[in-house]
C-alpha cells in the first residue's frame, strides 16, 4: 500500500516537471520572438517616457528631409550638367569670336594693302600724266612742221568716193594724228559735210577705250561728204570751239571740188572771227592724200596752203 502511494506521488511529480518545462520553453521562444521581431539599436523603440506620436513625426520629418536632399542633390546634378553645356557654349562663342577678330584683322589688313596699291596707281598715274606734259611741253612743240601745242583736237574728214578708196590709209593717218597727241583733253571726228562719227555736239574723252573704239568704228564708217570741207570746219568751229580751250582743227582731202577760194576762206574766217579766238588758240592744219586728178590735188593743196597760214597751222602732203 505504501509502495503504491510512492509510486503515485513520483508520477505526480514527473507531471509537475513536464510542465513548467514547457512553460519555461514557451516564454524562452517569446523572447526571442521579441529579440528578431524588434529593431535594434536607435530605433528599437523609444525609450522610456518618450511621446511615441512626436517620435513617429520625427521619424516623418526625417524621411522628408532626405527626400528634399535627394531632389536638392538631383537639381544640383542638372544645375552641374547645364553650367557644363553653358561652359561649352561660351568656350564655342570664344572661338568663333576670335575666328571673326583674325578675319576683322586679315580683312583690314588687305583693305590696307589695296589702299596702298590704289594710292600707288594714283601716283603713278600722276607721275605719268606729268611726265607726258612735261614731254609734250619740252619736245613735241612740233611735228612735221606741225604745232602741237592744242588741248582739243578735231579732224575733219573728206568722206567722198575718191577718199573711200584710200580709207585703210585715212584711217591710219588719223590714228598717227591722235598719236602725236598724248595728253589731250578732247577729241572729235567729223566729215567734210559736218556729220559726227561719234558723240554729236561735244567732245570725246580723251581715253585709250575711247581712242579705240573710234578706231574700229572708222573702218565702216558710211558717212558721206562733198569735196569741200568748208561745213566740217564750219560746224566745229561752232559747236567744239570755246575762248578758254586751245583748239586744232585737222582737214583730210585729196581734192577741193569748188571754185571760189575767197568765199571758202572768208567764210572759215567769218566763223573763227565770230567766237573771238586769241591767236594760236585755234589751228587749223590740213593733210594732202594722192589723188587720181593732179589739177584738183593741186586746187586743194593751195587752198589749204593759204588757209593753214592764216589760222597757225601747217599743210602735210603726202607722198603717193
Amino acid at each position: 500500500m505504501a509502495a503504491d502511494v510512492r509510486r503515485d506521488r513520483q508520477a505526480g511529480n514527473s507531471e509537475a516537471s513536464l510542465s513548467f518545462l514547457d512553460v519555461i520553453a514557451c516564454a524562452f521562444g517569446a523572447i526571442v520572438l521579441l529579440v528578431l521581431i524588434l529593431p535594434v539599436g536607435e530605433t528599437s523603440g523609444p525609450e522610456p517616457g518618450v511621446d511615441l506620436g512626436a517620435y513617429g513625426n520625427l521619424l516623418l520629418l526625417l524621411d522628408e528631409r532626405r527626400a528634399a536632399a535627394a531632389a536638392l542633390e538631383e537639381q544640383l546634378a542638372a544645375d552641374r550638367r547645364q553650367a557644363a553645356a553653358l561652359d561649352d557654349l561660351v568656350s564655342a562663342r570664344k572661338t568663333a569670336s576670335n575666328a571673326l577678330r583674325d578675319l576683322v584683322a586679315q580683312t583690314q589688313a588687305e583693305t590696307r594693302a589695296v589702299q596702298g596699291r590704289t594710292q600707288a596707281v594714283r601716283e603713278a598715274r600722276a607721275e605719268a600724266a606729268a611726265a607726258a606734259r612735261a614731254l609734250q611741253e619740252s619736245r613735241l612743240t612740233e611735228y612735221a612742221g606741225i604745232p602741237v601745242d592744242s588741248e582739243y583736237v578735231a579732224i575733219v574728214v573728206d568722206t567722198s568716193g575718191s577718199m573711200r578708196t584710200l580709207w585703210p590709209e585715212v584711217v591710219r593717218e588719223i590714228d598717227s594724228v591722235l598719236s602725236i597727241y598724248p595728253a589731250i583733253r578732247g577729241f572729235q571726228i567729223l566729215s567734210a559735210s559736218g556729220g559726227y562719227l561719234w558723240k554729236p555736239g561735244g567732245w570725246i574723252e580723251d581715253t585709250p577705250g575711247n581712242r579705240n573704239f573710234a578706231k574700229t568704228r572708222l573702218p565702216f564708217w558710211n558717212a558721206y561728204s562733198a569735196s569741200n570741207p568748208e561745213p566740217g570746219i564750219l560746224t566745229a568751229v561752232r559747236d567744239l570751239y570755246r575762248p578758254d580751250i586751245k583748239m586744232a582743227i585737222f582737214v583730210f582731202g585729196d581734192d577741193y571740188q569748188g571754185t571760189d577760194y575767197d568765199n571758202f576762206l572768208g567764210a572759215v574766217q567769218a566763223g573763227v572771227d565770230h567766237h573771238a579766238s586769241p591767236e594760236g588758240e585755234l589751228r587749223i592744219h590740213a593733210f594732202g592724200f594722192r589723188s587720181e586728178s593732179p589739177p584738183q590735188r593741186a586746187k586743194y593743196a593751195t587752198l589749204m596752203r593759204e588757209l593753214t597760214r592764216r589760222h597757225g597751222g601747217a599743210f602735210l602732203a603726202l607722198s603717193g
